[in-house]
């Protein structure tokens, strides 16, 4: 069985590419068009409860646009969190968003020759 966390970033990746999304697990190389969805680094912060763990993980989500197109950043981030907030079923557990204890940030980023918006997404997900 894989452990919690890859069958988080698995079960998202899947619901992601199935909106359309461009997705990776990494920042890609210049030659991928934007937008594009990065589900990044997870935090497993867990908590034993009688015989079973329960506790929370923390997924980063990013999301890159033209810098011309902000809006682009908002709908795919509302869109991502709408459909991460339904329970999601693991092979060892069932997680669900909770919205009140995650955030989302737009930047700018000129770190390019083209600028960018960024947009961060900071999701913690509860295992039951």
């Amino acid at each position: 069985m894989k452990a919690i966390d890859q069958q988080l970033f698995d079960a998202l990746y899947l619901l992601a590419d199935g909106e359309g999304f461009d997705v990776y697990d990494y920042l890609p190389l210049d030659d991928v068009p934007y937008p594009f969805v990065v589900i990044g680094e997870i935090q497993v912060l867990p908590r034993q409860v009688k015989h079973k763990t329960l506790g929370r993980l923390v997924v980063m989500v990013d999301i890159w646009a033209h810098r011309d197109n902000r809006s682009e950043i908002a709908e795919i981030s509302e869109r991502l969190m709408e459909i991460f907030s339904s329970w999601i079923i693991l092979e060892s557990r069932r997680v669900k968003l909770h919205i009140s204890a995650s955030n989302k940030r737009v930047l700018s980023d000129t770190t390019t020759d083209l600028p960018l918006w960024h947009g961060i997404l900071e999701l913690e997900f509860r295992i039951y």
